[in-house]
């Protein structure tokens, strides 16, 4: 996981393509349920990378819910 503040002020949350990234090809049906899981919460994906934009006062909402949802993610399909 990756946190970086941008000249903003504001933060970026990235998983830097780990998670999509893992999933093998025979396992398409499990990744298109994560893809429309992120949407769901407001993660963007961009060329495979989980993102979350955040400002600093949601930083340790939005840091929460990026951390739980990557776990799960690896918990439930990666393992």
């Amino acid at each position: 996981m990756i946190l970086r503040k941008k000249d903003t002020g504001d933060y970026f949350l990235s998983d830097d393509g780990f998670i999509l990234r893992s999933f093998r090809p025979h396992e398409r049906g499990q990744r298109e349920r994560v893809v429309f899981a992120t949407k769901k919460l407001g993660i963007e994906i961009k060329e495979d990378e989980l993102f979350l934009d955040s400002s600093p006062e949601e930083l340790s909402e939005n840091l929460y819910k990026f951390i739980q949802f990557v776990s799960a993610v690896y918990l439930f399909y990666l393992t």
